[in-house]
């Protein structure tokens, strides 16, 4: 490809059109300005970019922006990172480097996130060239959130710093990744569980149901939650297109977990879940709408809400229906008062719970007749606990 095509006295006395220097370097006069571009190919496709203007950048100046675009687009990288002020990848380019690839594996909100926890704690280093960070850096930037004690947001701030300096090292940006290892440096947050009571106590959770104030839609919601095992996410997405006898699906994409790893959930349905399913109003492709809006689900806090407005703050969460259930099924004895009455794979099964030594495919016909034993027993204790709050309660 022939280059250096132009003369500086070319271009200062060129008029109206356009001219080619070569190597896709392009002097575009108009009325009012002149304009450098620089034209590239990405996926076979002929694109270009603006680089300067003229007397502003010289002939020269422009050659060596254009060159840079081309190197940086050879490399996979925006034509437009190459023309940043510090002349280099800053981590603000490199996140949206990474983005497009990190998107396709998570849920928009997971993206959301990461990028919400980025741009408030990753400050310092924001407009440092890739090249140039340090580990020290990194913790130095963290420091805020070391002195208030965040200590779980720093591991996830930290977690995605690493994520994007890895996409950026396999580049070929950076010889290492400065965000490895760092876990060792910042003291580590303590899990908590989710708040959750034994299933000896749900005759006191119903009977704050029966005398406190609760719509009918609610307390099905609650009851129908309790029964299934569901997460509460996944309860609200219950549709009627996926109940078919005595098995309901909840489709994959409300499922928890990795985005193209996450599979249709089938939970069986006891004589009182069915109850429960079959005087709901279908207004509404969903089992239980949002109050006012048929085409959107129920909001999936409002059982938590509840349970926080209603006694049980600091005890109880939706989400901790499902350890009352685990942990009543794998309390459950057989006739000797050893031997456990339920398999633990199967009640991992029945929540959804992906084991390494079973074949979990959420099949209604993988390990049908054994999940259903769990769920029938199950809901005849559930059933047994709402008759005696009723008659705590002498309702």
């Amino acid at each position: 490809m022939k280059r250096n095509m132009l003369t500086a006295k070319q271009v200062a006395a060129a008029s109206v059109g356009e001219y080619r220097d070569g190597a896709g370097l392009h002097l575009l006069v108009t009325s009012a300005s002149k304009t450098w571009t620089q034209r590239y190919s990405v996926a076979g496709k002929r694109t270009g970019i603006t680089i300067g203007k003229y007397p502003a950048m010289s002939l020269s100046e422009a050659r060596i922006a254009g060159e840079k675009v081309r190197e940086t687009v050879s490399k996979g990288i925006p034509a437009k990172i190459a023309l940043n002020e510090t002349g280099s990848v800053t981590f603000a380019d490199a996140i949206q480097l990474w983005l497009p690839a990190y998107s396709s594996k998570v849920e928009a909100k997971t993206k959301d996130d990461a990028v919400r926890r980025l741009n408030l704690h990753a400050t310092d280093i924001m407009f440092m060239a890739v090249s140039m960070i340090k580990p020290l850096h990194i913790v130095s930037a963290m420091d805020k959130l070391v002195t208030k004690g965040q200590f779980e947001t720093i591991t996830k701030v930290t977690d995605n710093i690493k994520q994007v300096m890895e996409h950026v090292r396999i580049m070929g940006l950076i010889e290492y990744n400065p965000a490895i290892g760092l876990k060792a440096v910042f003291p580590q947050h303590q899990v908590k569980s989710f708040a959750a009571l034994p299933a000896s106590e749900l005759p006191r959770l119903f009977a704050a149901m029966h005398t406190g104030t609760m719509t009918k839609q609610t307390r099905d919601l609650m009851v129908f939650q309790i029964l299934s095992g569901l997460r509460c996410a996944e309860v609200v997405a219950a549709k009627w297109t996926g109940i078919d006898g005595d098995v309901i699906t909840i489709e994959a994409e409300f499922m928890k977990g990795k985005r193209f790893k996450k599979e249709d959930h089938d939970v069986f349905l006891s004589p009182t879940a069915k109850e429960i399913l079959e005087r709901q109003p279908k207004k509404s492709a969903f089992i239980f709408p949002f109050r006012g809006d048929p085409t959107r689900h129920a909001n999936s806090e409002t059982i938590t809400k509840w349970l926080r407005e209603n006694g049980f703050k600091g005890e109880l969460v939706a989400h901790g229906f499902r350890s009352m259930f685990s942990t009543w099924a794998n309390g459950q004895k057989q006739e000797d008062g050893v031997t456990r009455l339920y398999a633990k794979e199967i009640i991992e099964l029945c929540i959804s719970h992906k084991q390494s030594n079973v074949q979990t495919i959420y099949d209604r016909n993988e390990y049908a007749a054994e999940r259903k034993q769990v769920m029938e027993g199950w809901s005849r204790f559930v059933k047994s606990c709402w008759i005696k709050s009723l008659a705590d309660t002498g309702i």
